[in-house]
């Protein structure tokens, strides 16, 4: 039976009576995993919304740990929060529902660091072109050090509901982001020349929006430490949606007719490869990867052979020398270990498919390798 740990501290929402807005994420991390601040109750009311009472709601005598900040705007600016929760080290959300009585200027600290915004309502003018972003639209920006100065915005009067995703490079890579082709993306749309740092509008899915907005939506349907799983999962989602427009050129929920077909089509044939790549000695059957990735027999085969320029057969074969020419050359299993682990039925299929493959037999092929001065076979 598992055990479950009753003392383990459940991550709660804090209220930060500091203004942390453009104020550098490693210092609003700190204030977050300090446990500065009260802990967000917020109370569901009679008529669906919520009060806003910190610790009404909340049985406080259960332990909790910061899952995520939260900053209320001053009065002179307007009403409403900003709340910042950690996916993962490096990658972080903020969620805008405020409305602003005044214009409201913000410079973006000196550090590196890619932002995603999708804003679902209200108004933001962008860097030195004062290039108006609005709702209904999400952008990207990549900021550097040097050049944080030059990049800035205005909030413009009236409501903003926002989703922001925060994103260290570091972190991305470790998701398996290239960050020199995200740089290159978002590069290739600063056509002003202007601005220090480049910002890329991305394609705005239906879906996009409706997870941004389930996210802001999520403070009048779920109790706060539900909420932040909630939030967690959907800024992974919309992370998930809005690389995959980048990199594929066209977000998944939006994809249609053909380039769909062809989009899938190839991300499948990608997945066989992988599925070879990972069997062993032992591949599945073609009739089995077919139904493993999901197309049929003949549109796998005819589909791998114009991607990789060869047969599942061929693919396969050819791996298996490549592996056999590694073990015989860099390990000290016996011919025989080799051949079985390859799964070759004997010794002598092996040496034929290495004879035919390399020109000269296992042997020889190992020796060569122990004594490169030798002449190449005949």
């Amino acid at each position: 039976m598992v055990k479950v740990d009753n003392s383990e501290i459940a991550p709660a929402l804090l209220v930060c009576d500091r203004d942390v807005l453009g104020t550098k994420l490693d210092d609003v991390v700190n204030l977050m995993r300090s446990g500065v601040g009260r802990v967000v109750g917020d109370e569901v009311g009679k008529s669906g919304r919520q009060s806003g009472a910190f610790a009404v709601a909340l049985d406080t005598s259960f332990p909790r740990s910061p899952g995520g900040l939260r900053t209320y705007l001053p009065e002179h600016l307007g009403n409403g929060y900003w709340d910042v929760v950690e996916l993962v080290p490096g990658i972080y959300s903020s969620i805008t529902d405020a409305h602003y009585h005044r214009v409201h200027r913000l410079a973006h600290p000196d550090e590196t660091l890619i932002k995603i915004r999708v804003i679902c309502s209200g108004t933001l003018l962008i860097g030195t072109r004062r290039e108006a972003i609005s709702g209904g639209t999400a952008h990207i920006h990549s900021l550097h050090p040097e050049k944080a100065n030059c990049f800035s915005y205005e909030i413009q009067p009236g409501a903003l509901q926002m989703v922001t995703l925060h994103l260290l490079p570091e972190a991305l890579e470790n998701f398996g982001i290239d960050i020199r082709a995200l740089h290159l993306a978002i590069a290739a749309a600063n056509t002003a020349g202007t601005d220090a740092n480049p910002s890329q509008p991305i394609s705005v899915s239906p879906l996009l929006l409706r997870i941004a907005s389930d996210m802001i939506q999520s403070r009048d349907r779920l109790p706060p430490a539900l909420r932040l799983t909630y939030i967690t999962g959907k800024s992974r989602e919309l992370l998930t949606e809005i690389l995959t427009s980048l990199f594929y050129g066209v977000p998944n929920s939006d994809m249609t007719g053909t380039a769909a077909r062809e989009t899938r089509l190839k991300r499948r044939i990608q997945e066989a490869k992988r599925i070879l790549d990972s069997s062993g000695a032992t591949p599945p059957t073609i009739e089995q990867l077919a139904r493993m990735v999901g197309v049929n027999r003949t549109t796998l085969k005819t589909a791998f052979k114009a991607t990789y320029g060869r047969t599942i057969h061929q693919y396969h074969a050819e791996r298996r020398m490549n592996e056999a020419r590694r073990l015989i050359e860099e390990s000290a299993l016996q011919i025989g270990e080799i051949a079985e682990r390859l799964g070759f039925a004997q010794l002598s299929q092996l040496s034929t498919a290495v004879k035919r493959h390399f020109g000269c037999s296992p042997r020889e092929l190992r020796r060569r390798q122990q004594e490169p001065d030798l002449p190449p076979p005949e």
